[in-house]
């Protein structure tokens, strides 16, 4: 028995309506047949002590200095080059086979870290390895030569928040409390 296009079209059509009067009838998911875990209440982050910001005022310091730069030296299977200039103007390719270990100056992230991810692209389409800490607006660039490499950055926004945190103002949000 062959069935005609138009009539396999007006039964697709029927499904279709059914299917979307279906949806609208269901709105809500059901509820969990589990218990609930109870009842949650919301706490206030207190202020802290004028002699707390006094005491964490250089060490905040210290490390809004160390966001500033990144910096970092490696060595292993990496090869290419890329050019930053904000996390949404990048380009450039760097090809990890299998990767580098790096050392240097990741910001607040630790000194030493293994890069397996390729970068690849350009402006707001690159791919940044997942293991870089960029700041979004950084500048700078790196180049991997098979065995060694070396990357550079600056960070105007971490300079800013090192400039005004003298005056106890930390717009990124990122002091000790």
């Amino acid at each position: 028995m062959k069935i005609k296009s138009a009539t396999k079209i007006g039964l697709l059509l029927i499904l279709l309506l059914a299917n979307i009067a279906l949806a609208q009838e269901k709105q809500s998911a059901p509820a969990s047949p589990k218990a609930p875990w109870g009842e949650f209440e919301v706490v206030k982050e207190e202020e802290p002590t004028t002699l707390t910001k006094v005491l964490l005022w250089l060490p905040n310091r210290l490390l809004d200095f160390v966001d500033i730069f990144r910096v970092d030296a490696g060595v292993g299977l990496a090869t290419g080059a890329v050019v930053r200039i904000t996390k949404y103007g990048q380009a450039g390719i760097i090809t990890q086979s299998p990767g580098m270990l790096r050392i240097g100056d990741f910001g607040r992230a630790s000194p030493l870290q293994v890069e397996t991810t390729n970068e690849i692209g350009f402006g707001p389409a690159f791919k940044s390895a997942p293991e870089r800490n960029l700041c979004p607006g950084i500048v700078g660039a790196g180049i991997d030569l098979v065995i060694v490499g070396a990357h550079i950055g600056f960070c105007p926004e971490e300079l800013v928040d090192f400039a005004l945190g003298i005056f106890t103002i930390d717009i990124m949000k990122d002091d000790l409390k």
